[in-house]
């Protein structure tokens, strides 16, 4: 009876295996942080009729506070003032 096995594979090597190019498993993004180029594996599982991707890395701490706060109807107004009262923190600087 045989075994299916496959190598032990680091980073690099997934990297270069044609398989997984074909595939299509890595894929590129800007770093907000650093502006560098960032590679990682896709988002899985993958669906043909209704695909995803990533859109950025993780964000800095309270990076995206105030649009989604502006998008569930406050004020920015109302948003300064939520940092003003300590309720929003900007997070440690």
């Amino acid at each position: 009876m045989g075994v299916a096995l496959s190598p032990i594979m680091d980073y690099q090597m997934m990297l270069d295996n044609s398989h997984y190019q074909q595939r299509g498993v890595f894929e590129s993004w800007v770093d907000i942080q650093t502006g560098e180029e960032m590679k990682g594996a896709t988002p899985v599982p993958r669906f043909k009729n209704n695909p995803s991707r990533t859109v950025r890395g993780g964000a800095p701490y309270d990076h995206d506070t105030k649009d989604v706060l502006l998008e569930h109807g406050y004020t920015a107004e109302e948003i300064d003032a939520l940092y003003s009262a300590g309720i929003l923190n900007h997070g440690a600087k």
